[in-house]
């Protein structure tokens, strides 16, 4: 069973990036069916031009950044703040090619950039990165019990179906999830139990002011779309940000979201010209942002291999094993 494991393993390894473009394509096959069902060419015409969408988006895409340099300043107080190139490239990296590749190829960097202990560096990134999955499950639960409390299952059961089961499950994982991670912090987190609560703090809000301005994007071209089908869509973008793993879930989540505008009572192709627009800027942000740190990457990060392979994460973990050392 043990050899099987390590071939599949093994093939997935070797495969990664076909498995990861064979994805890509399935999901854009999918969304171009979809907007030929829709009329292509009447949500191109629908296309928001407003200029405080534009606005807004740029506030959104920075909130995360921000708060994660906060966040590794209180994880790492001796240490220099993260550099700006760094934050984005994990994020470039985390969005564009796979879950999680951008947190590992940040760890190297602040084990070299920051002259931390390969123990500090592993630590400190996946601190932050529980922390913030944390604040994020928490965020989308608040948003689907909201529903709930009002009444309104059909709404929930747009999202997850059957509207008691899960959500009683993802209620019971958040509760069981907090209080082990609390009873067991001392061999979960590497950080004090006063540093991670500000660090939770800062994730918190950063998930909150993030989806804040996606709100008022969405409010600024379709102001008479009710706030709750706004809420609606916030809720399935959580949903589908909290799978493991998966690259482009920006792409999964516009799937998603153009297959429930049908039947909410408003225009189809408005509603799915919007999802378009917001999406395709994210990935095309994500993308150029991709393509520019790999640019700058001999100036800003020459002794970081700039490729998100297996070989870091064995590399660092190697590391961290010879440190034996929590991190401060």
């Amino acid at each position: 069973m043990k050899d099987r494991f390590r071939q599949v393993s093994a093939f997935l390894d070797r495969h990664r990036k076909i498995i990861g473009w064979a994805w890509t394509v399935l999901i854009i096959a999918v969304i171009a069916r979809q907007l030929y069902n829709f009329g292509l060419r009447d949500v191109l015409g629908e296309l928001p031009d407003e200029a405080m969408f534009f606005v807004l988006y740029i506030f959104g895409f920075v909130v995360g950044p921000v708060a994660e340099r906060l966040a590794f300043k209180v994880i790492w107080p001796k240490a220099g703040p993260a550099g700006w190139y760094a934050l984005l490239r994990k994020r470039a990296l985390n969005a564009v090619v796979l879950g999680y590749s951008g947190d590992v190829w940040f760890a190297m960097w602040a084990r070299e950039s920051l002259k931390l202990r390969a123990a500090q560096a592993f630590h400190g990134v996946k601190d932050s990165t529980i922390l913030g999955g944390i604040a994020s499950a928490i965020f989308t639960v608040v948003l689907v019990a909201s529903f709930a409390v009002r009444g309104e299952d059909a709404l929930i059961a747009r999202i997850i179906g059957r509207t008691e089961g899960p959500l009683i499950a993802m209620v019971l994982v958040a509760i069981i999830g907090t209080a082990a991670i609390i009873i067991f912090r001392r061999s979960v987190f590497g950080v004090s139990f006063a540093r991670g609560l500000g660090v939770f703090a800062i994730h918190m809000g950063r998930v909150a002011m993030t989806n804040l301005f996606l709100v008022l994007q969405y409010a600024v071209v379709l102001p008479f779309v009710p706030f709750e089908t706004w809420l609606l869509f916030i809720t399935v973008q959580m949903l589908v940000q909290q799978l493991p793993l998966i690259p482009n879930r920006d792409l999964v989540f516009l799937v998603v979201a153009m297959e429930i505008t049908r039947g909410m009572g408003v225009d189809e192709t408005s509603l799915s010209a919007l999802l378009v627009a917001t999406t395709l800027l994210r990935q095309i942000g994500n993308t150029a942002l991709l393509i520019a740190t790999t640019v700058l990457a001999p100036r800003f990060a020459p002794e970081i291999a700039d490729r998100p392979g297996s070989d870091w994460a064995q590399k660092l973990a190697s590391e961290n094993e010879r440190a034996g050392q929590p991190a401060e």
